[in-house]
């Protein structure tokens, strides 16, 4: 039996009346209206981005079983990854093409040897990818006008009718088939 968790820990500090929030990984998070709350300056975010528990050779010899909130990784891509579509992206800085957000799932492993494993996994409910910050949304907007022939009147309806939260309504499944051959990866998946 194995666990992991990691957490990430942002700190957004006030740099002076005329400049935006920043963090200490220099994000700018550029939302005004936060300084009219004083809990909002000066103020430590705590994210869990992953915690889990694996048992190898669940039940049997060569099965895992991995039960918790994960960032699961299909395909071997870099930056944007068509396979890789467990995980709903974290579009907070639309220009971070890595970045996931976490998803509470089971997964029961199938490792055949070191190179051939089926990955059978279920995630119960939807959750939804975070949006771009506000600084960023005006500019997408800006850029969508000029490229439409004609934009909305009224500007972008940002409305979003989000799926209930249980296995019916949201939830997925998937398997993937992976092996390496002659030192390169293959592999085919399903998700529904």
């Amino acid at each position: 039996l194995e666990g992991y968790a990691e957490l990430k820990i942002r700190y957004f500090a006030f740099s002076g009346e005329d400049y935006p929030y920043f963090s200490k990984e220099n994000r700018i998070t550029s939302d005004y209206n936060l300084l009219e709350d004083v809990d909002t300056v000066n103020q430590v975010i705590l994210e869990l981005k992953e915690a889990y528990i694996t048992k190898y050779d669940f039940l049997v010899k060569g099965v895992d079983f991995i039960i918790g909130k994960r960032i699961i990784k299909w395909g071997t891509a870099d930056g944007i990854n068509p396979s890789d579509n467990i995980n709903p992206p974290n579009l907070e800085y639309p220009l971070s093409f890595k970045d996931k957000l976490g998803v509470n799932a089971l997964e029961l492993r199938l490792n055949f040897s070191e190179d051939v494993v089926l990955a059978i996994v279920g995630v119960p409910s939807f959750t939804p990818p975070v949006m771009p910050l506000s600084i960023f949304n005006a500019i997408i907007e800006e850029k969508l006008s000029s490229a439409l022939p004609s934009p909305p009147q009224n500007g972008f309806d940002y409305e979003v009718d989000l799926p209930e939260r249980n296995m019916k309504e949201s939830g997925k499944a998937g398997a993937r088939f992976s092996f390496k051959l002659f030192n390169t990866d293959f592999s085919l998946g399903y998700l529904y």
